[in-house]
């Protein structure tokens, strides 16, 4: 295969990452993002949108997601942007900030730096009443 169809098949391989629904609204709230607009986290193209509370499913994406730093930027994400774009006490699944803590907790494993970024995502989110205390 020569390097310009290569080229086309990465094109072509790329492109399916608008047909990977994520969880999180764009920042104006109008509809879901796409892993399009997600596209930092090339490994949704293989893997798709998990949802965090969806144990079997993320057990099977933690398998394939081996890029540690990749998959820390991947969860820190939808963290942050629930924060800007939930309305103020928005919970819907009663999530508790204890257990987003203990699901993202890896992320400090990984990549310590970002952690404080999380613990201020969280706390913020606790504030706006986005998370159970």
């Amino acid at each position: 295969m020569n390097r310009l169809n290569m080229q086309i098949n990465f094109i072509n391989e790329i492109e399916k990452l608008k047909t990977v629904k994520r969880q999180n609204l764009t920042l104006d709230n109008q509809r879901q993002e796409n892993s399009a607009e997600h596209s930092w986290h090339l490994v949704e193209i293989y893997d798709g949108d998990t949802f965090l509370f969806d144990e079997k499913t993320r057990l099977e994406a933690s398998k394939k997601e081996v890029a540690k730093f990749a998959r820390s930027l991947d969860a820190l994400q939808p963290v942050l942007n629930y924060l800007i774009t939930a309305p103020e006490n928005c919970n819907p699944y009663d999530l508790k900030a204890e257990d987003v803590i203990k699901k993202k907790a890896f992320i400090q494993q990984h990549t310590p730096k970002l952690w404080s970024v999380v613990e201020d995502a969280i706390s913020e989110s606790i504030k706006k009443g986005l998370y159970i205390k």
